[in-house]
C-alpha cells in the first residue's frame, strides 16, 4: 500500500525505456520497447499499475474478512470429509462473497475515478487520456485560461460522478443477487 507518487516514481524507473531493468531483461531477448512512450503498451501497462497498486489494500480487506470466517466451519467441514478443496469452494468462498463485493465495488469506483497515477506515469499521452486527467486538465490548466474553464470542468465531473454511481449500482445489484446464489 504505497502513494501514487511513489508507485508512479518506481514504475517510471523500472520501465525506463534506455537502462531500466524491464529494458535490460527484454534485452537479453535482444528485444526493445518504448514500454510507457508507446501507443500500443502504455495503457496496457497503465491498467496493469493500477491494479498492481490497489492490491494491498485488496489483500487487507481479504485478509479481514477470512479472519473472520470462524475456524469451527472449516473444521466441521474436514470432519463430514470434505478436503481442502471442497472446504474453500463450499464453506470459506460462500462466507466471503461479501468481501469480494467490496473489493470488486471499491475497485470499480478507483478504476473509474483514476488520474494522478496515469498523470504521473503518461501525462495522458500515447493513448491514455482517461476522464479524470480530461477534467483536471480542464479546471487547472495555465495555458486555456483555467478560471474560465472550471466551470465546465465542474460539469464534467458531475457527469463522471453520474456515470461511477450507475456503474457501481448495477454492479452491485449483480454482486449481491450473486451472494444471494451462493447463501
Amino acid at each position: 500500500i504505497l502513494g501514487v507518487t511513489v508507485v508512479a516514481m518506481v514504475w517510471n524507473l523500472f520501465l525506463y525505456p534506455l537502462d531500466g531493468p524491464a529494458q535490460r531483461m527484454i534485452g537479453v531477448f535482444g528485444l526493445r520497447s518504448e514500454f510507457l512512450g508507446s501507443p500500443q503498451t502504455a495503457f496496457p501497462l497503465v491498467i496493469g499499475i493500477m491494479i498492481w497498486a490497489s492490491m494491498g489494500f485488496a489483500m487487507v480487506i481479504y485478509l479481514a474478512g477470512l479472519q473472520n470466517i470462524p475456524k469451527e466451519l472449516t473444521e466441521a467441514g474436514l470432519v463430514d470429509g470434505a478436503n481442502a478443496f471442497q472446504s474453500f469452494f463450499q464453506i470459506v468462498l460462500p462466507l466471503l462473497a461479501p468481501v469480494v463485493t467490496v473489493n470488486l465495488i471499491i475497485g470499480i469506483i478507483g478504476a473509474l475515478k483514476e488520474w494522478a497515477l496515469v498523470l504521473l506515469l503518461t501525462g495522458g499521452q500515447f493513448n491514455t487520456m482517461v476522464i479524470g486527467l480530461q477534467i483536471y486538465g480542464l479546471g487547472f490548466s495555465a495555458t486555456r485560461g483555467a478560471s474560465a474553464r472550471q466551470g465546465y470542468a465542474a460539469a464534467v465531473s458531475m457527469l463522471q460522478f453520474l456515470m461511477i454511481l450507475v456503474i457501481a449500482g448495477i454492479a452491485q445489484y449483480y454482486l449481491r443477487r450473486r451472494e444471494e446464489r451462493l447463501a
